[in-house]
């Protein structure tokens, strides 16, 4: 899910997330895109009235073969985890066929929302181009400070783990001071992504900007498509899989240390997301 983000945006990427099990209220944001998402456009590119009607039937082509394609998908994977989770443990190897299919899901939401994107890019003026990305490269900057500042404190490694804490927690509710500490112990094994992460978005961005202003659409899209070929992505490459390795061996042990009551609110939860896509696809059905 990372590269559209490289070239559009932070509050965007909360939208779309919505369509991969975050927090937010599914149902809300997917069945009121269509204007959350020029909405939240406007911080990096102020669309004119000709540009948004334009961009309103590209948008509207994409969300149709999501909602038709890819939601009873999501709904068939979500429910098997419920199953498996109700039933006792999850196995490594459950995980690592979740971590397939979850990949699956972006690679080809990648695949297809590729020409939205360039399409979007061609309605765009020079002045709009060089404006989104300077607001990128403020948005890069604000990060690297982020990173240095919690680099020069000692606090880089505890506020990662911290963030992976408030992660779990949102699934499980309030975890104990045992489970925390065993759950801090195991976390450090996770490598940092987020520097190499930025070294890889900065080059990404710089040469998505420059097939934009010489017009290179084909190229563009290759280069959303096939966005980790570039030799700077194979580190990043390597600690993604390393992290993914790590959650393989590591979910499996979450869920054998986590009470009946926090077990109980993770399957409610997945229960939560397969009824709201129930209801989506139910709507789809009746138009």
């Amino acid at each position: 899910m990372r590269d559209i983000r490289l070239l559009f945006n932070k509050k965007i990427w909360l939208i779309v997330t919505c369509l991969f099990l975050t927090a937010c209220s599914t149902k809300f944001y997917y069945n009121n895109i269509s204007w959350l998402l020029p909405w939240y456009m406007d911080d990096y590119v102020d669309l004119n009235t000709e540009q948004e009607e334009a961009f309103e039937p590209l948008l509207t082509k994409f969300m149709d073969w999501h909602r038709h394609t890819q939601l009873a998908r999501y709904k068939q994977t979500i429910a098997a985890t419920q199953v498996s989770l109700s039933k006792g443990d999850i196995s490594e190897q459950e995980l690592e066929q979740l971590f397939i299919e979850l990949r699956s899901f972006w690679e080809d939401f990648r695949l297809e929302i590729t020409p939205l994107l360039v399409d979007v890019a061609k309605l765009m003026s020079k002045e709009q181009v060089d404006a989104l990305f300077a607001k990128l490269d403020e948005d890069n900057q604000e990060l690297a400070d982020k990173i240095l500042e919690l680099k020069k404190d000692d606090q880089y490694q505890a506020e990662k783990i911290k963030n992976r804490l408030s992660g779990i927690e949102n699934w499980t509710g309030k975890l104990s001071k045992q489970q925390k500490n065993w759950l801090k112990t195991e976390l450090i094994r996770y490598k940092t992504v987020s520097p190499t992460n930025l070294a890889y978005r900065k080059a990404w961005q710089a040469k998505a900007k420059g097939m934009i202003e010489q017009k290179q659409w084909a190229e563009l899209g290759s280069h959303i498509q096939l966005p980790y070929q570039s030799e700077k992505a194979k580190t990043l490459i390597e600690i993604r899989r390393y992290n993914q390795a790590i959650s393989t061996e590591l979910y499996p042990q979450i869920w054998q240390k986590l009470t009946a009551k926090q077990k109980k609110k993770v399957i409610s939860k997945l229960g939560e997301y397969v009824e709201d896509f129930e209801s989506l696809i139910g709507s789809q059905n009746k138009e």
